[in-house]
């Protein structure tokens, strides 16, 4: 044969794989949620909140000790904040609702000098506000409205009595439409006790009727609608953070303080504090101060009466005797735009000042004089000028002694306004 067999096949591998497979998964999951909602369900803004101020007239029938007393006329000054606007269905936090009464000056006279009346106190069990809206009145009852002790002005001087009570939370009705309008009861009852000097308390019941118009205000309904969200999330996950952080803090803080304080205080100061009072209300109460409308020459136990203007009307002032100072109470002033307090028994004689404060600003400074009371002034209610009362006079129609009792628990019910006419005291020669 002339070729010699052909060889086996030569071919192995020539060379080992070059690598491994070469692809994995070359990123985790790269998206997060890029957005959230876009649009939050959103509320229109809630309204300012409203202060209200109101005053009514109440015919009170008056008992005390089983005495049938009569009629009396009590003033009732109701003051409350409500909100701006509600919802149907929105529940009204608990409220406090502040009242203050004005008694009669035949009341107070009365009270003083046939019972020795020195303080009274009192509460109504069955006080209450009404509701009206979508055509349907609902009464809600304040639990309890009470009056604390009181002292009771033993001269002539308005008779205020404050009390405070707590309207429960209220869940505006899901057919409120228009207005919430807010209303003072029909009528209401009062137990009051009246403290004399010596003897026993004395028990008073009292039972009141209000006016046809009893409204105290309205709440706006507030129906716009509540918006939707308007997008839900766009997309799935984008982006996982790609590194951690590459940079470390690359210094120390490199400079301290180069220099000691530069300069020593210029100047002394250039005007000395003042601290003396001036007439001008400072609280936004308006731009009338107040006035002494009584004598400036007083004794020690005589009252001060002080006329403001109208903006001041249900604020509440305070009074100080000075050099050494007194504190003299404070004091709300009436509808009639007055307000009174009582010169201490033991005020030291001579020359001094009556400041007169709000928000602990003082708004007026008044010059008076302590003299030594006169032998004959017994420190009743007449006040010299020949107007007192007689035996047949006013003083029966009053019902008597009882008549004070009862007109201190129906001032102790809800808050007074009536306006009383202040006599100015006769200057001592």
């Amino acid at each position: 044969p002339t070729t010699a067999p052909t060889p086996e096949p030569t071919v192995e591998p020539t060379t080992a794989p070059t690598t491994e497979p070469t692809v994995e998964p070359t990123t985790e999951p790269t998206v997060e949620p890029t957005t959230e909602p876009t649009t939050e369900p959103t509320e229109p803004p809630p309204a300012e909140p409203v202060d209200l101020s109101k005053a009514f007239d109440y015919e009170c029938k008056v008992t005390a000790g089983g005495l049938n007393l009569g009629l009396h006329q009590v003033g009732v000054l109701a003051e409350t904040t409500v909100p701006g606007s509600v919802r149907p269905g929105e529940v009204i936090a608990p409220t406090p609702v502040d009242i203050t009464l004005t008694m009669p000056e035949k009341l107070r006279a009365s009270t003083v000098d046939l019972l020795g009346g020195q303080a009274a106190d009192g509460a109504s069990q069955d006080s209450s506000i009404t509701l009206t809206t979508g055509g349907q009145t609902t009464n809600v009852a304040i639990p309890s409205l009470a009056a604390p002790r009181t002292d009771i002005p033993q001269t002539t001087a308005p008779w205020l009595i404050p009390a405070t009570g707590t309207v429960p939370a209220i869940t505006t009705p899901a057919y409120a439409v228009g207005t919430v309008d807010l209303g003072m009861p029909a009528g209401f009852t009062i137990k009051a006790s009246i403290y004399p000097a010596e003897g026993d308390t004395i028990p008073s019941d009292l039972t009141c009727t209000g006016p046809a118009e009893r409204g105290l205000g309205s709440i706006p309904v507030d129906d716009r609608p509540i918006t939707e969200p308007t997008s839900q999330p766009t997309s799935e996950p984008t982006v996982e953070p790609t590194t951690e952080p590459t940079v470390e803090p690359t210094t120390e803080p490199t400079v301290e303080p180069t220099t000691e304080p530069t300069a020593e205080p210029t100047t002394e100061p250039t005007a000395e504090p003042t601290d003396e009072p001036t007439d001008e209300p400072t609280d936004g109460a308006g731009d009338e101060g107040p006035e002494l409308i009584t004598s400036d020459i007083v004794s020690p136990g005589d009252v001060l009466t002080f006329a403001f203007g109208q903006d001041w009307v249900g604020r509440k002032v305070s009074f100080v005797l000075r050099s050494d100072p007194i504190a003299l109470g404070t004091r709300t002033v009436d509808v009639s735009g007055h307000a009174s307090v009582r010169i201490p028994k033991n005020a030291p004689l001579g020359e001094h000042t009556v400041q007169v404060l709000s928000n602990n600003r003082v708004i007026a400074s008044v010059p008076v004089e302590i003299v030594a009371a006169d032998v004959d002034d017994d420190d009743g209610w007449t006040d010299g000028d020949g107007d007192g009362y007689d035996d047949s006079g006013w003083l029966a129609s009053t019902g008597g002694p009882s008549a004070g009792l009862a007109a201190l628990g129906g001032a102790l019910v809800l808050g007074g306004a009536a306006v009383i006419t202040l006599r100015r005291r006769t200057r001592r020669a």
